[in-house]
């Protein structure tokens, strides 16, 4: 109560266990359509089959989908390596200036260190006159300054990572979508992540979290309306579960089918310092570090991998320790769910590494 968070799911993942649960509502009895349309009703609880949007989460799956194609050794795509030049696999990229379109290379825009700032207002959604695709994205990345120097400061840039899957696009020929289905989705029994609300089932609809942000002056919930984001697409913009996501999690430790064991490795080795020493505060922590597609940080000796998600009424976390086999995945329909992800994660991480109150 004191998080203001309606709904919660969580996955628990123990060695190839997976333990999943569902607290709260998925959605407020005051956002039925008329009130008496579900007259004597219950609010819709969350399960972990609820579906929320997973936002910032989904960099992993655009980052594993380059992995896929730096290790795939085929006549076409030999010249696709991490430290490639994003400019020579595709001639839709170029930058503010020579030295960084012939230099920023696949791992640099997926590592956050490209010199690129945020520029989320760049990116044109479905409002606009005209909508951004992941090609107008990528076409105007050429027209955005560049802040720092390449290689020397960590800035989250979401058009780069929708950038990147227009280069996973280009060079497997294949629609982003249909990419992550064939290559994870499907191998992995991930039967109900998607692609934008959009192409969510009718039938999985009612499983849909309403997302929310808690007015405290007014002392009662917002839903927000789900915004479309397909200029989105790579940074953010897939629908997932709890279950799903555990799965995911476990593809990682016992590394799915479609990726080797040196791909994981990359995905996970540090490529920038993100944060300092001592800004959170917390004893026995690492500054923390991205990787491709997730942040690292090390606890008490223990490295800890993770990603979470921010967006429009939801808040989600996933996180696993490689040296215990374990780890978890945390979805909720409010912003402020942030705060309690947060705190629970790091009860849980502090619970199954024996770290004194």
């Amino acid at each position: 109560i004191n998080w203001h968070v309606p709904g919660l799911a969580v996955a628990v993942i123990d060695g190839k266990q997976i333990n999943a649960q569902g607290y709260g509502v998925a959605r407020l009895k005051q956002n039925f359509k008329t009130q008496s349309e579900h007259e004597g009703e219950e609010e819709y609880p969350v399960t972990p089959q609820t579906l929320f949007d997973i936002a910032s989460m989904s960099k992993s799956f655009t980052a594993a989908s380059m992995a896929l194609l730096v290790q795939d050794e085929s006549e076409d795509l030999k010249n696709v390596q991490w430290r490639t030049p994003v400019s020579k696999l595709c001639s839709d990229f170029a930058f503010e200036n020579d030295y960084a379109t012939e230099n920023i290379s696949v791992e640099d825009i997926l590592g956050h260190r490209n010199g690129l700032p945020g520029h989320d207002e760049s990116m044109r959604g479905v409002k606009s006159r005209v909508q951004d695709t992941l090609k107008s994205v990528t076409r105007n990345l050429r027209s955005l300054p560049l802040s720092r120097p390449l290689r020397t400061e960590f800035q989250y840039s979401n058009p780069l990572y929708t950038s990147a899957a227009h280069l996973v696009s280009n060079l497997s020929r294949m629609p982003f979508d249909d990419f992550l289905r064939t290559h994870f989705w499907n191998r992995l029994g991930m039967t109900r992540t998607f692609l934008g609300s959009e192409n969510i089932p009718t039938s999985e609809q009612v499983q849909a979290a309403q997302g929310y942000v808690w007015l405290s002056e007014k002392v009662e919930y917002k839903p927000i309306p789900h915004i479309l984001e397909p200029e989105g697409t790579g940074s953010a913009a897939i629908i997932s579960n709890v279950e799903d996501i555990a799965r995911w999690i476990c593809a990682f430790r016992h590394h799915c089918p479609s990726i080797v064991e040196s791909s994981y490795a990359q995905l996970a080795t540090p490529r920038i310092l993100q944060t300092s020493m001592d800004e959170d505060g917390i004893p026995y922590l690492s500054p923390s570090f991205y990787a491709l597609g997730w942040h690292v940080c090390y606890y008490h000796g223990h490295t800890i991998i993770s990603h979470g998600g921010l967006w429009a009424g939801f808040a989600s976390t996933m996180q696993y320790i490689p040296s215990k086999n374990w780890g978890f995945v945390m979805m909720s329909n409010s912003e402020s769910g942030y705060e309690a992800c947060t705190e629970l994660a790091w009860y849980l991480i502090d619970e199954v590494l024996e770290i004194p109150a």
